[in-house]
């Protein structure tokens, strides 16, 4: 056995992002986005039209960013500015200037009697918070009081990048929150005006007692000062000059250093020149290896001789291609070649001697240099020693002098302000009632109701979609069964007039000739055909997953459409369990397919021809009812004499297709699948649960049934327009043919009713559906 065909559905990878997709989502789910749009934005709707409109007041305080000036060491604290500024805002809520604000007479009144009704009254909420405080705080609650309630009621905004602060009080009552906000911003001024006086005492007594301490450190410092200038034997120390005490000691310390610098290089550039000089005498006195020294080289008598002998061995060689060896000139041009090269020797080495002799007379000038340069180094370093001592204790006494002038300067301040009141709070701007309420914002909160419904509903849209297993699209079947698809049967009207029930949709193929359902039909015809090899689907087994998905409906179609093609068809209701062809072609029920099986009787006394809707008979279809009811249908239909009909059939009908039972909760077609050519199952679409289809495949393959193809059965086009783009092609089709006048059925008459009113659909075995609730479906 082939393990492969049990294999799982194959799931597809690397999932890509699909505009259409969601699309189809959103069309598919409409109606419940809507209905989550509708009933958040009806939420909204009634909380903003029902809430108390609630009115905002707000008055504008000046906070300046500086501490008051308590102390001469004001200006060394701005780095704390931005910590002052918090502290002054939160100064605002405090106790002392809420019940400032208070003694406002209708401010103070309203709170008043706010406490009294929540004392006596406090209501269901405010019951409950004031139990639960009591259990988790392990006391007793007490009663807010009427600052604490001001305090709620007060929000206070730093304007960005401002020293600029809004005292906010929002209310139900414009006039009342405009004076809380004018009460709360007067009272801080007051207590800031009342802190600043308080301070100012209190400061003016602290500096007072500060300028006579000063005042003996400042002429200690002025003593101290004098004494070290009197012993100092610089003369020039502390005077306007001191800046340039130690120039001349510098000035004379930096041009040694600059002369260091220069002879210890030429020092050690003639050093490695005698260094070259000494290796090239070593090696004989060639002018040769002296000449690449380059000190030697460079030398100006050097550089002469050495031109003029390279000159003379041009002129030589030029005279000897001319001349010849034995020719005056030749002779001429060799002896002075020979006297330049004696002349360069001797101008080699006395350049060599002149360079050793520098190079000595630059090594006792370096050393000379060093004992200079420590010499001045160790008289600038004393020099510097006294100035800077004698600096500090200048700095020092010109900071008491400083520290003395600001404390005089500060008390002068202190004294003058003291009784004035000045402040650095100023209310620059007061409340007044407002005109419009700020809260609820009724288009905002429409707006973000709306907003929020679609959301919430997009959000279960997509919940829905992926809690949806069911099979309903041709993706589906092909990539979640991993089978073909067949195609799909829409979901089947009749008329009024026309047959009822279960023979009217069974034989909806014969009345219905041109409607798109009966194309439906021709199309998965050909599908069946071309499943395999021309010719060798000849037996064909029509089952489903599950009861209910109108696979007897879909089997009898299918007969007729092939029958229609010119072949003859073999239809066997093969569902011993319960058998309904014989209601939906008005035939009799025994003998048939048991009695076949169990008493032998020859196929030609069982067969049955229907009627064609009334044009007499359809000679090339063929009918084996169930015939009696059989206690072991599994133990029939798998047994040897079902397979020796299939053989039989197979030989005399081009075609044969049985109606079996559901594929998944009985055996009954287990062993008729393993007989036949083909097996195609009928799932009902957007009803049939995937899982249920896989295992109904997955026992068809367990026994070598081959599932040629799914069908998708009770079609609604438009929903399918929602998740494929096969639905389109369906609804365009439908529409071409009722543009036409050969439209659906019941296109021009209403569709036939049951005595309740509900449209006329069948269950299994041709039971109706009334309009209770059951699903619709086909046999």
């Amino acid at each position: 056995m082939d393990e492969s065909q049990f294999a799982d559905p194959y799931v597809t990878t690397g999932a890509e992002f699909s505009i259409r997709h969601h699309l189809d989502v959103i069309r598919g789910r409409f109606w419940t986005i809507s209905a989550c749009a509708v009933v958040l934005f009806s939420i909204a709707a009634i909380y903003t039209f029902r809430a108390t409109p609630i009115y905002e007041s707000s008055a504008r305080l000046l906070i300046e960013r500086r501490l008051p000036l308590a102390s001469p060491f004001a200006q060394g604290q701005e780095q704390r500015d931005q910590e002052y500024f918090a502290t002054q805002v939160n100064l605002i809520t405090s106790r002392p200037v809420l019940d400032k604000a208070l003694e406002r007479e209708g401010l103070a009144r309203v709170f008043e009697v706010q406490s009294d009704r929540e004392t006596a009254r406090p209501g269901l909420w405010g019951s409950a918070l004031r139990e639960l405080r009591t259990v988790f705080a392990g006391e007793a609650s007490r009663q807010e009081e009427p600052w604490e309630q001001l305090k709620k009621a007060v929000q206070l905004r730093p304007v960005k990048e401002t020293d600029l602060v809004d005292v906010i009080v929002r209310g139900s009552d414009p006039k009342l929150s405009a004076l809380a906000a004018n009460s709360v911003a007067e009272a801080y001024v007051a207590h800031s005006v009342a802190a600043r006086q308080e301070s100012a005492g209190q400061a003016f007594n602290i500096l007072q007692q500060q300028m006579k301490e000063q005042e003996k450190a400042l002429k200690k410092a002025e003593d101290d000062l004098l004494s070290y200038r009197e012993q100092a034997t610089i003369p020039e120390l502390g005077s306007p000059g001191e800046q340039s005490n130690l120039s001349p000691v510098m000035e004379r310390r930096r041009a040694l250093n600059d002369e260091y610098t220069k002879v210890q290089l030429r020092r050690i550039e003639l050093a490695v020149a005698a260094g070259a000089i000494q290796k090239a005498e070593g090696e004989g006195h060639d002018p040769d290896s002296l000449l690449g020294v380059n000190l030697i080289a460079n030398a100006p008598a050097v550089v002469d001789l050495y031109g003029r002998l390279v000159q003379a061995e041009l002129s030589l060689e030029t005279t000897l291609r001319a001349c010849g060896e034995k020719h005056p000139d030749v002779l001429a041009l060799k002896e002075q070649i020979g006297q330049l090269e004696g002349e360069l020797q001797k101008a080699a080495l006395r350049a060599a001697n002149s360079i050793r002799a520098e190079h000595e007379m630059l090594v006792a000038r370096e050393q000379e240099l060093m004992r200079a340069v420590a010499e001045e180094s160790q008289l600038a370093l004393d020099q510097a020693r006294k100035s800077h001592v004698f600096g500090r204790l200048d700095k020092d006494a010109a900071r008491q002098a400083h520290v003395f002038d600001v404390i005089v300067d500060r008390m002068k301040e202190v004294g003058l302000t003291r009784d004035a009141g000045i402040t650095n709070v100023t209310l620059v701007e007061r409340a007044t009632p407002s005109q419009r309420p700020v809260s609820p914002n009724k288009p905002r909160a429409l707006i973000l109701g709306a907003l929020l419904g679609i959301l919430v509903g997009l959000g279960a849209a997509y919940a829905f979609e992926h809690l949806d297993d069911t099979v309903k699209t041709p993706d589906d079947v092909e990539k979640g069964l991993n089978v073909p698809w067949l195609g799909y049967v829409p979901r089947l009207e009749t008329a009024a007039g026309e047959l009822d029930g279960l023979a009217g949709l069974a034989q909806y193929s014969l009345t219905h000739p041109s409607s798109s359902g009966t194309e439906a039909f021709r199309s998965i015809r050909t599908n069946v055909y071309f499943s395999g090899t021309r010719g060798q689907v000849k037996s064909l087994m029509v089952t489903s997953a599950a009861p209910q998905d109108g696979k007897s409906v879909f089997a009898a179609n299918l007969a007729v459409t092939v029958a229609q093609d010119g072949k003859r068809v073999l239809l066997v209701d093969a569902d011993l369990r319960r058998p309904t062809l014989h209601e939906a072609f008005g035939l009799r029920k025994s003998p048939g397919l048991t009695n076949m099986l169990v008493e032998g009787t020859p196929l030609d006394k069982m067969i049955q021809t229907p009627s064609d809707g009334g044009n007499g008979k359809l000679d090339s279809l063929h009918i084996l009812c169930a015939g009696a009811k059989s206690p072991n249908p599994a133990e029939l239909l798998g047994g040897d004499a079902m397979a020796k009909f299939i053989h039989q059939a197979r030989a005399r009908y081009d075609m044969v297709i049985f109606d079996s039972c559901p594929a998944m909760f009985l055996a009954d077609s287990a062993g008729l699948a393993s007989g036949c050519d083909g097996v195609v199952m009928v799932l009902k679409a957007a009803k049939t649960r995937r899982e249920a289809a896989v295992r109904a495949r997955k026992q068809l393959q367990a026994v070598h049934g081959k599932v040629i193809g799914v069908v998708l059965n009770q079609v609604r086009p438009k929903s399918l327009r929602y998740y494929s783009s096969y639905g389109y092609y369906y609804y365009d089709y439908q529409r071409y043919y009722k543009d036409d006048g050969e439209g659906e059925p019941g296109a021009d008459a209403p569709p036939a009713r049951s005595s309740a009113g509900a449209p006329a659909n069948v269950g299994k075995g041709g039971e109706r559906t009334g309009p209770a609730g059951r699903d619709e479906v086909q046999a």
